[in-house]
């Protein structure tokens, strides 16, 4: 956190939380309470997803100094320009990572899914940007996924590297290229 904007009162020593009770809220009592972070004389406002959301907008609208619980992916990585705080004690988990798991007679019976499945990682700004049109701007999810195969044909090619059709007739990415017009 900046010192500076803390000391000219520009946070006016609050944070914005979610789900009153949420693992998040109490994780931010907590270091409230033990004075982590210098945190000692702020304040966790707790709300609701929602409510949290319109608070930050309004302060960011406004271009007042606001504190609030944000995590990706999610539409507020798209809608506005957030600066995280860093957080070295990892009180809120740090990165994560998200696993397929599937069924061993899927992996013996599936190895052309499966190839796809291990090759597909999607970065959190992909996920924020499909969840902003989709869950924001409520786009139709098909829209959705057909502007980006179309905008990141780089991407899906890494992903079907080595994967062919259902039917195994022709490597998968030039039916996808043929369906997209790419």
């Amino acid at each position: 956190m900046d010192a500076r904007a803390e000391k000219n009162g520009k946070f006016d020593h609050k944070i914005y939380g979610i789900e009153a009770g949420s693992a998040a809220d109490i994780t931010l009592r907590d270091a409230i309470k033990k004075n982590t972070f210098n945190l000692g004389s702020w304040q966790l406002v707790p709300s609701s997803t929602a409510g949290m959301l319109s608070q930050a907008g309004r302060a960011i609208r406004e271009h007042k100094w606001i504190a609030f619980l944000g995590w990706k992916p999610h539409w507020m990585n798209i809608k506005y320009k957030l600066c995280y705080l860093n957080d070295p004690k990892k009180l809120l988990g740090g990165k994560t990572t998200v696993y397929t798991v599937v069924n061993p007679e899927f992996v013996k019976n599936q190895p052309n899914a499966v190839r796809f499945l291990k090759q597909m990682v999607v970065y959190s700004k992909a996920q924020s940007q499909w969840i902003y049109d989709y869950g924001y701007k409520k786009q139709k999810a098909d829209a959705v996924a057909t502007a980006w195969i179309k905008a990141n044909m780089d991407t899906i090619s890494k992903w079907l590297e080595g994967v062919k059709t259902a039917d195994g007739s022709k490597p998968a990415i030039e039916a996808v290229k043929a369906k997209f017009g790419a």
